[in-house]
């Protein structure tokens, strides 16, 4: 999924387990249209949330106030929203975005994001939708300062966990942010932070065989401790505990790659490192994805790493585009 906002198209593209593209569309609702995550159901239909900006008034580009965008996909890609085309997520003022969602058996869907109410910072943001895309419940999360959900994943005890940035509260200028809610809806919220004294940031969550016993690894980037401008960071968290936190079992930042011309050669990454993506296997190995700039060689390179469930690097390699 993707798009942009240059008066841009939602776009979505499926492909079959062998790599063959299936079917390629895009979506428009008349102003900047962008899909930044899907959650898949076992009927393959699709469910994919991002944000959605009107044209400013007397031009054709888009306004700098969004709103957060749900769409329904079915298998064939055709849209399956009963509100025409789009379902925005609208704050009663200010703006908001989506950026992580959820399919649940019952075919009901829970997304995340964050929202700007007029005169505020941005607040977490946690949506419930049923099967036709209604809003059912929301709630927010944060304090005074930003705080951001990019992702979020079922916690196998009727809960969620989201992650992604704050500067309300941590040890740093931007902290990694953790985001329990206990219930959907109603129950508790429960806030802690991960990271040092400078900025940190969650983009991607994974769960680790069964999130109530295996728990979850969450990907970003870091500068605390850096060895460039920002590196990779790998966070691995254990279930969620009663006190409504999970525990960080370790921490991995990663700086440094095989040179991609002389493998036996180990490179310095001194640019912006950022891990996008993170998938946990079968096997327990944790695959992770993202690029770099610090080769140089360069805007960035895709970076892929495959570590066991203890941290240990089996695999790193980035790959000149």
């Amino acid at each position: 999924v993707g798009g942009d906002y240059d008066r841009g198209l939602g776009w979505a593209l499926r492909w079959d387990a062998a790599g063959k593209p299936l079917w390629n569309r895009t979506y428009d609702d008349l102003g900047g249209e962008r899909l930044l995550a899907v959650a898949a159901a076992s009927d393959g239909d699709v469910v994919a949330v991002g944000d959605t900006r009107d044209l400013a008034p007397y031009s054709f580009a888009p306004s700098d106030r969004s709103d957060g965008l749900v769409l329904r996909l079915g298998a064939a890609g055709n849209d399956l929203c009963p509100c025409d085309l789009f379902m925005r997520a609208e704050p009663a003022s200010g703006s908001g975005a989506l950026r992580g969602v959820e399919r649940l058996p019952d075919d009901t869907a829970v997304a995340a994001g964050w929202k700007v109410e007029a005169g505020a910072e941005a607040d977490g943001w946690i949506l419930g939708y049923d099967t036709k895309g209604k809003v059912v419940w929301q709630r927010t999360a944060g304090g005074v300062g930003t705080d951001r959900l990019f992702d979020l994943k079922h916690d196998g005890q009727g809960g969620w966990l989201g992650i992604g940035d704050t500067t309300s509260t941590g040890l740093g200028k931007t902290d990694g942010w953790l985001v329990h809610l206990a219930e959907a809806g109603t129950g508790t919220v429960v806030q802690s932070t991960v990271g040092g004294s400078e900025k940190d940031h969650l983009h991607h969550l994974a769960v680790a065989g069964q999130a109530k016993t295996g728990g979850f690894v969450a990907v970003g980037w870091t500068e605390s401790g850096s060895a460039g401008l920002s590196d990779g960071w790998i966070v691995r968290l254990g279930p969620v505990d009663a006190s409504g936190k999970p525990k960080v079992l370790w921490e991995k930042v990663i700086g440094q790659a095989p040179d991609p011309k002389d493998a036996t050669k180990t490179l310095s990454l001194k640019g912006r490192d950022d891990f996008t993506a993170v998938v946990v296997l079968g096997s327990g190995k944790i695959l992770v994805l993202g690029d770099s700039s610090g080769v140089g060689l360069s805007t960035a390179d895709s970076w892929t790493l495959l570590l066991d469930d203890k941290g240990n690097i089996l695999s790193n390699v980035i790959k000149q585009n």
